[in-house]
């Protein structure tokens, strides 16, 4: 699949470099005080949501076993619903560049909740791909793009505020989890809205083993079926 070819091109890239990198000798004005992080914001407040989601999300992998220092740049864009552009994005991380960017979306809505509740959460899925990407490159292992958005929307929704979560699950009290893992799929991810999507995730996630399925797909434990077998494409 292409989108997994892109993946593992970028895992290795960024494997590639990881090894080069110098680390910060001190702290300077908008770098985190965990990993390798810079924030690219003259605003102290987004400093600091940034710098908060990369402790909460290390945090979040520290508890599952893997101890990483992420290298990596987040940067804020700001008028990005009056742009237009990037319609439905809330953020995007370029492994080979090592860089987040998080897009100002203040009148967007993702499930039916106020923008500013649910906004830092987006930081967290962001720095939740940059962890998984150097896991990944450091064990020299690869996942399909799905299973790259499926960790990260699980981080994500872990992470929440309780209450917001909840209300969130509420609303989508129809949304049943995935009956097996094979549900989690190119199909599955690219047809759905990505509001429904990551729903389905986290109500999965939680069904099929929660941290520790993330644990198992990151050392390779579990590995997600091919499409391939899934279904089977007839000979030519």
């Amino acid at each position: 699949m292409k989108l997994t070819l892109l993946w593992t091109l970028a895992v290795t890239v960024a494997a590639a470099t990881f090894d080069n990198r110098t680390v910060a000798q001190s702290r300077a004005p908008g770098t985190c005080s965990r990993g390798d992080v810079f924030v690219q914001s003259a605003n102290p407040q987004q400093i600091r949501e940034a710098c908060e989601a990369v402790s909460d999300v290390l945090t979040y992998f520290d508890g599952i076993g893997f101890k990483v220092d992420p290298h990596v740049s987040i940067a804020f864009w700001g008028d990005v619903d009056a742009k237009g552009g990037r319609k439905h994005a809330h953020g995007s991380y370029d492994p080979a560049a090592r860089a987040i960017k998080l897009y100002a979306r203040e009148q967007a809505r993702p499930w039916g909740e106020p923008w500013q509740d649910v906004g830092g959460s987006f930081i967290r899925h962001e720095v939740a791909h940059a962890v998984v990407v150097q896991i990944l490159a450091m064990r020299g292992l690869a996942l399909p793009r799905e299973w790259h958005e499926f960790i990260a929307y699980a981080v994500q929704f872990e992470l929440m505020e309780p209450a917001i979560r909840a209300s969130i699950l509420e609303r989508y009290s129809n949304l049943a989890p995935a009956s097996a893992l094979t549900q989690i799929n190119p199909f599955t991810h690219g047809l759905a809205d990505p509001d429904t999507f990551a729903v389905l995730v986290f109500k999965s996630y939680s069904v099929f083993g929660g941290r520790d399925l993330v644990r198992r797909l990151l050392t390779a434990e579990f590995v997600p079926t091919p499409l391939e077998r899934m279904i089977p494409f007839p000979p030519n």
